[in-house]
């Protein structure tokens, strides 16, 4: 394995025949999106982006295959207390360089890209950037409900006592305090008002 002459960025020219591999170890600071995360308060990397990658060049298009992993210090969804989650995810890369049309500079016609273009990841100049790539990866492995456990049983909606550490003794089937004014609502069924 060897490092990138430049960070996450590879120089096409060295990528000919056969695999390449190439290893980083990057601060949450160099993906935008995650460093974002962290200044909003959603999570804490607490360990560096690790990222290990194969790379090779198959006709026009430039393939990759590797594994980036992290530790993130979430909040979870039920109990708000913090906790650990191990961040690891495997992917597959396609890089293509797509030319721009003379209709596109125009602005007359938007260029229609066929089904196989759809996961090809575009790319101009003579490098192939990383960051982005890389950082959809991660994203997309995030829990969107993130939970310390699958069993946490959150906090009590009466009296906010944690439910994993004690028994509150609030009644289970408190009402939302939004629809109480709805407690007595009735509705009458339409057929049985028409007889």
């Amino acid at each position: 394995m060897r490092k990138s002459p430049s960070d996450l960025l590879i120089p096409i020219q060295i990528l000919g025949e056969g695999k390449k591999s190439f290893s980083f170890q990057e601060s949450v600071v160099a993906f935008p999106v995650l460093a974002e995360m962290e200044e909003r308060g959603e999570g804490v990397f607490v360990s560096p982006v690790e990222i290990h990658i194969d790379l090779w060049r198959a006709d026009d298009i430039y393939c990759g295959e590797g594994t980036a992993a992290t530790q993130a210090e979430l909040i979870c969804g039920r109990c708000l207390e913090k906790f650990l989650f191990p961040l690891k995810v495997e992917f597959t890369l396609a890089f293509s360089r797509f030319s721009v049309d003379k209709e596109d500079q125009s602005g007359a016609e938007e260029r229609e890209l066929a089904e196989e273009d759809v996961s090809l990841i575009p790319f101009a100049g003579d490098e192939l950037d990383l960051r982005e790539a890389v950082q959809d990866q991660l994203l997309m492995a995030l829990p969107v409900r993130p939970l310390c456990r699958e069993e946490c049983l959150g906090l009590c909606p009466v009296c906010g006592a944690d439910r994993n550490r004690e028994s509150c003794g609030c009644p289970e089937t408190a009402v939302n305090p939004k629809w109480a004014a709805l407690a007595g609502l009735r509705i009458e069924d339409q057929e049985n008002k028409e007889s």
